[in-house]
C-alpha cells in the first residue's frame, strides 16, 4: 500500500497542474497519506521482527491505556527449602558487625539526603572485579528508611535488576520507576523496604548476555560474585541468599534467570519478564561454542536450584513465549515456579511494566525478608 500510495502520489502530482484549492487539498492529502503509510509499514516489519504486538487489538489496548488482561497464573515444582529466621537475622548481625565501619563511611562519602521521601535515592557506585583489573558501573536505589536516623542498625533486602537491550542501568529507575514503585507498595504495607542494584551489563555498548566471556567481561563473576560481595561490604544489605532475588526483562530476564539458576547460593529468587534461556548474542561473539551451562532450560531441569521463580508468559511472544512455557513446563522440585500467562500479549515493553508490580507482591511471600513484616527479622542490634 506504501509502494502503490508513492505511484499514486508521482501520477496525481503529473496530472493536478491546476493551481487552485482543489488540487492543493488533493495533493496535501496525498503525501499525508503516502508518509502514513510509509511509517506503518517500517512499523510493522519491526513489529514482525520483534513481536511487539500480536495483532491489531493488542496495539489498540495499548494505545488507550486499557492494561493487561488477567493473566492465568500455574504453579510447577515443589520448593523444599525451609526459612530460618534467626539464622538469616544472625547472618545480617554479622555483617553488620564486621562490616560496620566501611558502611558508614560509605553512608557518609555518598552524601546521602536525610530524608528523600517515599521514592528514595540512587546513587552510582563503581564496582572492581569485572576481569583484568576493569572496573563496571551500577545503579544503587536506597530506599528512605535506609537513611533513617533510627535505622541505621536495618539491614535490606536487595534486588538486582538487569535491564533489556538496548538499554543502560538507568532503565529501571528512569523509565521503570522500580524505586517509586517499591517505595509505594512499601508505604501501603505490601512489600518490605528493599535495596536495588542494577549494574551496566552493556560496556561500551556490547551484549555480553551476562556471560563469562574472558578478559575485560568477566561479567557472570562480576554481577554474581563481585557485585553481592562489594554490596555487603559497603551497604547495609542482606548477607543470606534469601535476602537477594533478580529481576530482568527480555535481554535482562535472560540475566537474571542466568545468574540466579547458576547461583543459588547468592540467590533466592528470581522474577523472569519477557526472557529466553539461553545467550542470544548479537554481533559481538565471545564463543566458537557455547558453554553447557548457559543452556538453561537443560541446565534447571537436570540440576534444579531451589529457589523460587516467577514467569511472565506472553502467548503471542515468539521470542520469550515457547521457552518460558517449557521453562515452567519441566519445572523441578527443589525449584517452585509461579508462572502468569497473558495469552494475548506480546514482547514488549509495556507489558513487563504492567505485570512487574504483580511480580514484586509475590516475591514478598516468596521471601520472607521481602515481606512487610519483616522489620524486626532483619534489624541487628547495635
Amino acid at each position: 500500500m506504501a509502494v502503490l500510495a508513492i505511484i499514486g502520489s508521482v501520477v496525481l502530482g503529473v496530472q493536478l497542474t491546476k493551481r487552485n484549492p482543489l488540487t492543493f487539498v488533493i495533493r496535501l492529502v496525498a503525501q499525508v497519506l503516502t508518509c502514513a503509510l510509509t511509517v506503518l509499514a517500517v512499523a510493522a516489519t519491526l513489529n514482525a521482527q520483534n513481536d511487539w504486538y500480536a495483532d491489531w487489538a493488542d496495539l489498540g489496548n495499548d494505545l488507550v491505556g486499557g492494561g493487561l488482561p488477567a493473566g492465568t497464573v500455574q504453579q510447577a515444582g515443589v520448593a523444599v527449602r525451609p526459612f530460618n529466621a534467626a539464622q538469616e537475622t544472625a547472618t545480617n548481625r554479622s555483617a553488620q558487625n564486621r562490616y560496620g565501619i566501611e558502611r558508614s563511611a560509605e553512608q557518609i562519602s555518598l552524601r546521602l539526603q536525610a530524608d528523600p521521601g517515599q521514592g528514595g535515592q540512587e546513587v552510582t557506585v563503581q564496582i572492581p572485579g569485572r576481569g583484568d583489573g576493569a572496573v563496571g558501573e551500577a545503579k544503587v536505589w536506597l530506599p528512605q528508611a535506609y537513611t533513617d536516623p533510627n535505622q541505621q542498625n536495618r539491614t535490606f533486602p536487595v534486588i538486582e535488576a538487569f535491564q533489556g537491550t538496548p538499554g543502560n542501568d538507568t532503565s529501571w529507575f528512569k523509565v521503570a520507576h522500580l524505586g517509586q514503585t517499591i517505595g509505594q507498595l512499601a508505604a501501603e504495607h505490601e512489600l518490605n523496604q528493599a535495596i536495588v542494584v542494577s549494574p551496566e551489563v552493556t560496556p561500551g555498548g556490547i551484549d555480553t548476555e551476562c556471560v563469562n566471556a574472558g578478559g575485560r567481561y568477566q561479567m557472570e563473576t562480576w554481577l554474581t560474585q563481585e557485585i553481592p560481595r562489594w554490596i555487603v561490604q559497603h551497604f547495609r544489605a542482606s548477607a543470606d541468599r534469601n535476602g537477594w532475588a533478580t529481576i530482568g526483562y527480555s535481554a535482562g530476564a535472560w540475566c537474571a534467570i542466568m545468574t540466579a539458576t547458576l547461583h543459588p547460593k547468592t540467590y533466592g529468587a528470581s522474577i523472569v519478564l519477557g526472557g529466553y534461556f539461553e545467550p542470544l548474542f548479537g554481533s559481538w561473539r565471545p564463543f566458537k561454542k557455547t558453554p553447557e551451562k548457559y543452556f538453561v532450560l537443560k541446565t534447571a531441569e537436570r540440576d534444579a536450584p531451589a529457589i523460587s521463580v516467577w514467569v511472565e508468559v506472553s502467548g503471542k511472544d515468539g521470542l520469550s513465549g515457547p521457552p518460558s512455557r517449557n521453562f515452567v513446563k519441566n519445572a523441578r522440585p527443589p525449584m517452585a515456579v509461579t508462572s502468569v500467562t497473558y495469552p494475548d500479549a506480546a514482547h514488549r515493553f509495556s507489558v513487563w511494566m504492567a505485570a512487574y508490580p504483580h511480580a514484586l507482591l509475590w516475591l514478598s511471600h516468596a521471601l520472607p525478608q521481602f515481606a512487610p513484616n519483616s522489620v524486626d527479622a532483619v534489624v541487628s542490634s547495635p
